[in-house]
Order: C-alpha cells, then sequence, then structure tokens
C-alpha cells in the first residue's frame, strides 16, 4: 500500500482504514457473531431453522469490499411553520 499513500494529498476526501482505500469518514462497523447456546442446538440439521437477514448480511459484505459505500442514517429536522395574519382576514375592531 505504499504506492497509493504516495499519492494521497491533504485535500482529498479519501480516507485508509486498515489498508483498505476508503472514499468516505464512515467505516463499516464488523456484525456480532450470532451463536446458540448447547441448550438451544438441535440434533439434527434439518430442523434447524435459518437466523439473520440474508439481503443485509450480502448488503454489508458488499460495504466492506468497497462495493457499495456506506453511509450513515441523516435525521431529517422538521420546519417550524410560520404563523401570520393577512389583513383581508383580521378583525376590524371600532
Amino acid at each position: 500500500m505504499p504506492l497509493i499513500r504516495g499519492h494521497l494529498s491533504k485535500k482529498d476526501t479519501f480516507c485508509l482504514v486498515q489498508g483498505i482505500l476508503s472514499l468516505t469518514d464512515v467505516t463499516v462497523d464488523e456484525p456480532e457473531m450470532e451463536l446458540k447456546l448447547s441448550s438451544e442446538l438441535v440434533p439434527n440439521l434439518r430442523s434447524v431453522k435459518p437466523e439473520g437477514n440474508l439481503l443485509e448480511d450480502r448488503y454489508r459484505s458488499m460495504q466492506m469490499r468497497n462495493l457499495v459505500e456506506p453511509r450513515a442514517k441523516v435525521n431529517k429536522k422538521k420546519t417550524k411553520k410560520k404563523k401570520f395574519e393577512k389583513k383581508s382576514f383580521r378583525e376590524i375592531t371600532v
């Protein structure tokens, strides 16, 4: 990796994380291992039910290999509505 480090400058938005060139500052966290206790194990493989989500696992794998850009969720702020009165609807007081 010394060749890549030589080409990067401070102005570039690239960051080098664990020897992998990343385009963003967001890093992909390693998922927790899903393990079963000895009391939860079943005697045969036919009765084992799948756990987890295949789509999430594949997406995380693509993020780790830099095929898909890792992103963080952005919380949208709701704008406050302005209250105002129009002259035509204002009550006339004498």
